[in-house]
């Protein structure tokens, strides 16, 4: 029974001490704003901190993300293009696609100044059809920066997959 009688000496020796000590109004103001501040960081750097392992440390899969509704219908636009089949709507599907894909490299948060820079951040650890993708953004960068470049119906056809793929893996098709 001392302990008893201790632990109680105890909490009462400090709640006399918190009665006769009250801190001036303007520190408790103080201190409230820095415990809402703190619990404010904690929150957003777990947040954080739990996306960066997942995507950038760990090298899991990079799981699914939301993607804006309209994603369907503008893949369903780029098989269209490559149903048509002449040389003009190949390309577009090739460049829409691509850029389909690097809208959802930047919602995923990867940084860069083109795609090509946040394609450099995958790794194949992430994303298993990352070499085809590479593949399917030279032949987009071809088109763009090669006047006259001719794409045939079979190399349209390699990079569409090349981004289903992805976009599968990636769960947003």
């Amino acid at each position: 029974m001392p302990f008893q009688e201790l632990i109680q000496s105890l909490l009462t020796a400090l709640e006399n001490l918190r009665q006769n000590f009250k801190p001036p109004l303007f520190v408790e103001a103080i201190s409230a704003l820095l415990s809402a501040f703190f619990l404010f960081l904690i929150v957003n750097l777990t947040m954080r901190s739990n996306r960066l392992w997942k995507i950038h440390v760990a090298g899991e899969s990079l799981g699914a993300v939301s993607f804006p509704r309209h994603f369907d219908k503008k893949w369903q636009a780029i098989l269209k293009r490559i149903k048509r089949g002449d040389d003009a709507n190949l390309k577009l599907a090739v460049i829409e696609a691509d850029t389909l894909f690097d809208s959802l490299l930047r919602q995923m948060d990867f940084e860069g100044k083109d795609a090509g820079e946040r394609l450099e951040k995958l790794n194949g650890a992430q994303l298993s059809c990352l070499e085809d993708v590479w593949l399917a953004h030279k032949a987009r960068n071809r088109i763009v920066h090669e006047p006259g470049c001719h794409l045939t119906h079979s190399e349209a056809e390699r990079a569409i997959v090349a981004f289903e793929k992805a976009f599968k893996e990636l769960q947003v098709l």
